[in-house]
């Protein structure tokens, strides 16, 4: 009786332990190397900053025409324009000739017009060569002279409008002799002030010439002509040295 009832309490202490995974257990299997290269490898991908000129460029606020900007101001900013003006000086001189400045986006033509319909010496520039060709209608000549954008840009404060226009200021100042409001632009590194009247632009100054005040007289949405970008073919080159007398 005994030996029975220990057989079954070691009997019940055996089924104990198999339950608990204490008997019968494969030990545990080594990693080998063939299990560490079949093991997929979770990649970590690298954060990638926008670069920084593209970043510049996303920021980089487009020019565009502003709403209180004058109508003839918006058509300088498409670099196809003409306007023709007279010259006052500080005495309130006004001179007789007028000057006429076209453009067409790739030429801009520079020079004095006569009530006849001539201009008798004018300065043809070539946007994209930044050179000028200066022309002599009595002379019937023509002369290249290279590097000579700055001489309309800096000399005459007719900048490449195409560069786009900035305003940096406005107000209300003298302009022969009336108290008008302006707005100061900057183009092509060239700072003009255009006085208002009647909601468009009625003159200009020049800060290197401020004591002459350009009143525009006429404004065209593009050249009136183009007769005054062409050269003439019985028109002969010369080296230019000074501009010849007309």
């Amino acid at each position: 009786m005994k030996k029975l009832l220990l057989f079954i309490l070691v009997l019940c202490l055996m089924i104990t332990l198999a339950s608990c995974g204490l008997i019968g257990n494969k030990p545990t299997a080594e990693i080998t190397e063939t299990d560490v290269k079949d093991t997929p490898v979770i990649e970590e991908k690298p954060v990638i900053k926008p670069d920084d000129n593209e970043k510049k460029e996303e920021e980089e606020e487009i020019v565009v025409d502003r709403p209180d900007d004058p109508p003839f101001v918006k058509t300088l900013r498409t670099g196809v324009f003409g306007y023709e003006y007279q010259t006052v000086s500080e005495d309130g001189t006004t001179t007789e000739t007028m000057t006429i400045v076209y453009s067409d986006g790739t030429h801009l033509v520079y020079g004095p017009l006569w009530p006849t319909g001539e201009v008798p010496m004018r300065q043809i520039l070539d946007y994209e060569k930044n050179e000028i060709c200066v022309v002599s209608y009595h002379l019937k000549q023509y002369s290249i002279v290279p590097d000579a954008a700055d001489v309309l840009f800096s000399t005459y404060g007719i900048p490449d409008y195409r560069a786009g226009i900035e305003q940096t200021g406005h107000g209300t100042a003298d302009c022969n002799g009336e108290m008008l409001d302006y707005i100061d632009y900057i183009s092509g590194g060239v700072e003009i002030r255009f006085f208002i009247k009647d909601g468009d632009v009625y003159a200009r100054r020049h800060p290197e010439v401020d004591t002459f005040v350009f009143i525009l007289t006429n404004t065209y949405s593009a050249p009136p002509t183009a007769e005054y970008f062409v050269i003439p073919d019985n028109y002969v080159e010369y080296e230019y040295q000074t501009p010849p007398r007309s």
